[in-house]
């Protein structure tokens, strides 16, 4: 049976934080009904249309898609679909869980989820789903059988499990919602969840209960309420008084009052939609990479690596790369971004390094930067470089180092690629790119491909090619001789 923290999590996933009576938890195991304090009346309750954070916490809990992800570990699990399978670049075969009823009746089977598709991708709706599976890549829903679906693509697509999962992507019946394949249902949700739509009062209330036919885990409460309560402070009031058992959204500046109270708890929870905010929010930056000059790219081979065992005599294989780069953004525009990276070096680091902009105007112009810089290497450390005036009326400056060491509470010091092989394994989305990156990627180094550059040889235990340090300007490396 789902319990009643499950529950939460459910229905503040993607919330910023939610705030819980702790003294009352056993007297509230036993309620029947739990009432949730809530910002505003969903923007729409169709399963497929664009709304959001809040408004998809409470459709989440009627509607299921199928796959979905943990939301811990962000690893991909059957929910309607029970396996899942690549026969071909082009074409994935999915096998449905079969006994599981749409919340009017109807049996979910591959003609659901042919009509979901087609309804969300393939319509002229302005859906949510478009974003997270752009139509251009293609997406045929070939029925089998009632119990198994091939979805064919345009292209090959080896995001098509994770688009599955995505949060837009909820089962709608086929029959249920026929006469609302063009357009948006105002009134109705109809989803195979473990909680049906009861009432919904713009501006004031949803309710939902739960389905006597879930085919899953019965759900610790027979009935939510969502309230509407627009502001913050008579959210947290009504929480205290107790007459709303859980409230969302709640503003920073009101944490405290939460935090001091010792008849409140408070959550938060990551959902998936969080991990996609973060890959989008730096795929959107790496869609701003300029293309890379081929003038500011520097390749390096080091002196002997012909003698290496296999290595063909002539062989012009690069093992030292340097290249400015430029990030075509508002907040980044005009400052160049050192890259540097190679093998048989002085040191072995793996760092990144922000160097402060020095004041154009004031009693000193000419001091040295302040920087941070960041280690990636073992458990980490942040080191701040800051220049200060020494004691005395004169105008002299001196530069203070802070090294700032993380804990390693966190895991053991594992080798980068050791870290790498981990993170595939574990399968957080946040930490990779995606198709649409990596085809920005490719743009930014097409240039280097086209005209590749003349390698140049380094001595090992060098910085590298003496071109590199030119390129680095009058600032330099942070790390250098």
């Amino acid at each position: 049976m789902l319990s009643r923290r499950d529950l939460l999590k459910s229905a503040a996933a993607g919330a910023a934080v939610a705030a819980v009576p702790g003294a009352a938890r056993a007297q509230a195991k036993k309620k029947p009904t739990l009432t949730i304090a809530f910002p505003s009346s969903p923007e729409t309750i169709d399963p497929h249309q664009l709304r959001s954070v809040l408004s998809g916490s409470i459709l989440g809990l009627m509607g299921e898609g199928l796959l979905t992800r943990d939301p811990q570990t962000m690893e991909i699990k059957p929910l309607l679909a029970e396996s899942w399978k690549n026969l071909n670049p082009n074409t994935w075969e999915i096998k449905l869980r079969r006994g599981v009823k749409f919340h009017n009746g109807e049996e979910f089977t591959a003609e659901s989820v042919k009509f979901t598709v087609e309804r969300a991708i393939a319509s002229k709706l302005n859906t949510l789903s478009k974003l997270t599976w752009p139509p251009s890549f293609g997406q045929d829903v070939l029925i089998v059988d009632p119990y198994t679906v091939r979805i064919i693509t345009k292209i090959p697509d080896p995001m098509v499990p994770s688009r599955l999962a995505a949060e837009s992507m909820c089962m709608a019946p086929a029959k249920g919602l026929a006469e609302y394949k063009d357009k948006f249902v105002p009134d109705r949700y109809i989803g195979t969840g473990p909680f049906r739509l009861a009432e919904y009062v713009v501006g004031d209330r949803v309710v939902v209960e739960a389905n006597p036919s879930y085919w899953g885990p019965k759900p610790p409460s027979q009935r939510v309420v969502w309230q509407v309560i627009p502001d913050p402070a008579t959210r947290l009031a009504a929480l205290q008084r107790g007459d709303v058992d859980v409230m969302l959204n709640l503003p920073f500046p009101l944490v405290p009052n939460v935090e001091s109270d010792p008849s409140l708890r408070l959550y938060s929870e990551l959902s998936s939609l969080t991990h996609g905010i973060l890959l989008n929010a730096r795929e959107s930056v790496i869609a701003c990479f300029r293309a890379l000059d081929p003038g500011e790219v520097i390749l390096g081979q080091y002196d002997g690596y012909r003698d290496v065992e296999g290595v063909a005599p002539d062989s012009d294989t690069d093992t030292f790369i340097a290249a400015r780069l430029w990030v075509d953004t508002d907040r980044w525009r005009g400052v160049p971004f050192l890259l540097r990276t190679g093998k048989r070096l002085a040191v072995s680091e793996q760092r990144v390094t922000l160097r402060l902009k020095a004041p154009a105007a004031g009693p000193v112009t000419d001091a040295p930067p302040t920087m941070m810089s960041l280690s990636l290497k073992g458990t980490g450390e942040l080191d701040v470089e800051i220049v200060t005036k020494k004691p005395g009326p004169e105008i002299e400056l001196t530069t203070r180092a802070a090294p700032l060491p993380f804990s390693d509470d966190d895991g053991p010091d594992l080798p980068a690629y050791a870290t790498l092989i981990r993170d595939v394994l574990e399968g957080d989305r946040s930490l990779f790119t995606s198709s649409e990156g990596l085809a920005a990627a490719w743009r930014v180094l097409s240039p280097v491909l086209e005209k590749r550059p003349a390698v140049q040889g380094y001595a090992q235990g060098s910085w590298g090619p003496d071109a590199a340090t030119a390129l680095a300007g009058p600032g330099g490396w942070y790390l250098h001789e």
